[in-house]
């Protein structure tokens, strides 16, 4: 995180991010996917219920690799995530991206 000078106007949110850290309850993406039912995160294997589809009925036909039910800070975080914002970013001449599933 980048450190904004003490003058700075928002100022106050570094130490609110600080606290919040103190307190343990700062969030981070955690890297995860889906699969069909269910959310692997690390080596926790946990049921999505934060998708339509906890009772793991097929949606379609398709075969997908990573399906996107939420928040990527409830459901996990992907690499293809961070790949394609990247690209968004470049492409728009920008320094970062940030998509939204």
């Amino acid at each position: 995180m980048q450190k904004l000078a003490s003058s700075h106007k928002l100022s106050f949110v570094d130490k609110q991010i600080v606290e919040i850290k103190k307190q343990d309850l700062y969030r981070k993406l955690r890297p995860g996917y889906i699969v069909g039912s269910k959310i692997k995160i690390g080596k926790k294997t946990l049921l999505n219920l934060c998708s339509n589809d906890y009772l793991g009925i097929p949606i379609s036909k398709i075969q997908t690799k990573q399906l996107q039910s939420s928040s990527r800070l409830v459901s996990g975080d992907s690499e293809v995530f961070h790949k394609l914002e990247k690209k968004l970013a470049k492409h728009k001449s920008q320094e970062n991206g940030l998509i939204y599933p």
